[in-house]
């Protein structure tokens, strides 16, 4: 088998390279580091292996010679496109790596939700001492944790919550298991609180619901966490039918995608007391203007699209990577495959 030619997007330490070469020690491989999507189309030509997020019609038209994408984040909807779709070539995710991280912000998210931690912050920067009223103050044991999505980030979301005490309930495309293409992650040991619900990861919660039953997750919830990825099905999932099924106490957290949030129905849910708050990772679009209410609105938490992001991100990623490059230079399966017409 020849030498493969590599080229990789995304490099931020200066590491990557040698963590490559270091995964095929019998191989000479020839890598590019191209980071600039414009560029990108002249150095597909002879390209085996990309690892990046982004692939424009005009590079993949160069890439004749390309079998295997493996993506730097977990979603994967900025890289679909019909022309990849049809083409033969593997896609894998980085699945994995952000779990830990997004499951810790989603509870920060939460604990601040519920102990009300954006007005005492307004307070604080008023220099006013003004205790929040009482009786909008709940705990999060013994409450019911619903999680749209019941992947990586919705499993480790579940190992959490269970930590502190938390009935949890899952809504998964696949209420019965996980997909045959995706091989388990456990030997990686990328959470370091997952054991052997790895096998089974249907143990961490109460129920699992599949996508009939989203209106029964809805009723049921204290807190609604969404990590469902951005798919033709997830789009405005959740809108102005779903809010009012929820509970006016109940708080939704959304770090998952802006798109599959009407978010209109979001701003009017929470204006009108149809529920309690909101955290948000995401919105739409990104940026959010400035004119956007949520900005203003007492009653939720913005944060800049950050959740995924930690001191051992990277390091996962290029766990995840590697792994995978060690696996196809061997011709055995990879993980994370995604299926291109599901969406992930």
């Amino acid at each position: 088998m020849p030498d493969h030619r590599i080229v990789l997007t995304y490099d931020p330490d200066g590491t990557l390279v040698d963590r490559v070469r270091a995964a095929l020690p019998h191989r000479s491989p020839e890598i590019v580091l191209e980071p600039s999507a414009d560029a990108l189309p002249a150095a597909m030509p002879g390209t085996t292996i990309l690892f990046g997020n982004y692939l424009s019609p005009a590079a993949l038209r160069q890439a004749g010679d390309l079998r295997w994408i493996q993506t730097v984040g977990a979603g994967v909807d900025v890289l679909l496109s019909v022309d990849l779709t049809s083409a033969d070539v593997v896609v894998t995710n980085t699945s994995g790596a952000f779990g830990v991280q997004i499951a810790e912000h989603a509870l920060s998210l939460m604990f601040a939700l519920a102990r009300r931690l954006p007005g005492a912050l307004r307070s604080q920067a008023a220099r006013r001492y003004e205790p929040e009223p009482r009786d909008d103050l709940f705990e999060l044991t013994g409450k019911t944790l619903g999680i749209v999505g019941f992947g990586d980030v919705g499993q480790a979301m579940a190992r959490r919550a269970r930590g502190i005490g938390m009935r949890g309930i899952a809504l998964r495309r696949s209420p019965e298991g996980s997909r045959a293409a995706s091989a388990p992650l456990a030997d990686l040991a990328l959470d370091p609180l997952a054991g052997s619900d790895h096998a089974d990861p249907s143990a961490l919660a109460d129920e699992i619901f599949g996508p009939d039953r989203l209106d029964d997750l809805l009723r049921e919830s204290d807190v609604v966490v969404n990590a469902a990825p951005l798919t033709p099905a997830t789009v405005r999932l959740f809108g102005r039918e779903q809010f009012a099924r929820m509970r006016s106490t109940a708080c939704f957290i959304n770090i998952g995608r802006g798109e599959t949030v009407d978010q209109a129905a979001l701003i009017d849910a929470l204006r009108n007391g149809v529920i309690a708050g909101a955290g948000l990772d995401v919105t739409t679009p990104e940026p959010l203007p400035p004119e956007s209410p949520l900005w203003t609105l007492p009653n939720v938490i913005l944060t800049a699209h950050y959740a995924g992001w930690s001191d051992t991100m990277l390091d996962r990623i290029y766990t995840i990577f590697t792994d995978n490059l060690r696996r196809f230079d061997r011709g055995e399966s990879l993980r994370n495959q995604v299926d291109l017409h599901a969406g992930y």
